[in-house]
């Protein structure tokens, strides 16, 4: 399967070189599955954002890892490693809000994979710099 991952440019020149290692990931909507908000994994969105989802995405990596710089990547995946409970995949609706600014509005799709994905799996898609799209 394909799905897309951003990134702080930082990172991704570590993922370059490691893959994308699972990380915590702490979100609210994991809740009704597995009965807490935390699990080790690698947030994977199903779907190419454009508009508004893509660029609250880009807002939030930069504003998260204190960084100008973001990324947007496609990575290959196995869907048998994605967080399952007895009924099947576990696909998480994500709602994203900045302030008043609604930009994930529950229409967005992610998958929490369970694995390392490695480099040659990954693929850059845009790299994005919050001062230049400023300035210009």
């Amino acid at each position: 399967m394909i799905g897309f991952h951003y990134t702080s440019l930082k990172c991704w020149k570590k993922i370059k070189i490691q893959g994308i290692r699972p990380y915590t990931i702490h979100k609210h909507e994991l809740y009704e599955y597995i009965g807490t908000m935390e699990t080790v994994g690698i947030w994977i969105w199903q779907e190419r954002f454009y508009r508004l989802p893509h660029i609250g995405s880009i807002i939030y990596q930069m504003a998260h890892k204190n960084e100008t710089k973001a990324v947007l990547l496609s990575v290959v995946y196995n869907r048998r490693r994605i967080l399952k409970v007895k009924t099947g995949d576990i696909v998480l609706s994500h709602s994203g809000y900045i302030e008043n600014l609604v930009y994930h509005d529950g229409k967005q799709k992610a998958v929490i994979y369970k694995d390392r994905i490695y480099p040659s799996k990954i693929d850059l898609i845009e790299e994005y710099d919050l001062l230049d799209i400023w300035t210009s």
